[in-house]
């Protein structure tokens, strides 16, 4: 046997002896840390359950040599199951899958316990929860909890109004053309910036309304507009509808492609409120 091979084996299992040393060592220290902690009263100890490598999961015929990364985890690649509502399966799916259940269970316990007044905030969050959840409480309600946006919607009169109600949509339910926020300037970080994106579509983006191998999708969407009108009691809800998506077809037609949003440097373009209003005229940008 050469030196190379004999000192590389020797290395690589020193090397595998220290990862065994940290990882169960590391095991031990954590468990005494936990169980040493004094939580505050009413409060369960933190404690650790299993953890740590997966011996079982090695498939010891395979040579560590050869494939390492069969011989640490083909069993376990093997064994596992995709389940069926998922499309990639692992350790970080299973820990959200298991938060996500924590807060549930949370939530279900706060949910038990709604108040007319929630003042704390386990009961907003419990009275919250529960409010979404009863659907029989939704379905008997019908429209009444929207009949404010939706008297909103018919008092819209002209273009300046239709404007006020567009920007009164970034602090309730209401739709809007733009997509606003505040961030990071873009090539400036040390600065905030009001940001204006393109938006007022209910499709995915612009190919779904101009492009004849979706237009199927476009055909489904304004029936499954004329349906939520007529929930709603909108008068003449197929001809609103038809209106409504030829409305968005003609946004969709100046709407940039997806690959021009990704561009740093074409989405980058600094203004001023005076000058916005220089460069789009026709929308009453103070009203909004």
């Amino acid at each position: 046997m050469s030196d190379f091979r004999r000192y590389g084996r020797r290395g690589w299992l020193c090397g595998a002896a220290l990862l065994a040393a940290v990882s169960w060592g590391g095991g031990a220290v954590a468990a005494d840390q936990a169980a040493a902690a004094k939580a505050p009263d009413g409060i369960d100890a933190p404690s650790y359950g299993a953890w740590g490598f997966d011996m079982d999961g090695r498939d010891l015929s395979i040579a560590p040599g050869n494939n390492f990364f069969g011989y640490a985890n083909g069993r376990a690649v093997h064994d596992i199951v995709i389940p069926p509502d998922m499309t990639a399966y692992g350790p970080f799916n299973m820990l959200h899958e298991l938060s996500r259940k924590r807060v549930q269970d949370i939530l279900n316990d706060l949910a038990a316990h709604p108040v007319a007044d929630p003042v704390t905030v386990d009961q907003k969050l419990g009275t919250f929860y529960a409010t979404f959840m009863d659907e029989k409480g939704i379905e008997a309600r019908g429209t009444t909890p929207l009949a404010a946006d939706l008297d909103a919607v018919r008092a819209v009169g002209d273009r300046s109004a239709f404007a006020a109600l567009l920007g009164h949509a970034q602090t309730g339910f209401q739709h809007s053309l733009f997509g606003m926020g505040i961030q990071p300037d873009a090539k400036d970080p040390t600065v905030y910036a009001l940001t204006l994106d393109q938006g007022g579509l209910g499709l995915p983006d612009r190919d779904y309304y101009l492009k004849p191998a979706l237009a199927a999708k476009k055909t489904a969407y304004q029936a499954y507009v004329q349906q939520v009108l007529t929930l709603i009691g909108w008068p003449d809800a197929a001809k609103q509808a038809q209106a409504i998506v030829a409305f968005e077809t003609r946004l969709a037609e100046v709407h940039w492609a997806r690959q021009d949003m990704r561009d740093p440097d074409k989405t980058y373009n600094p203004i001023n409120v005076a000058d916005l209003a220089r460069r789009a005229p026709g929308f009453d940008w103070a009203a909004y």
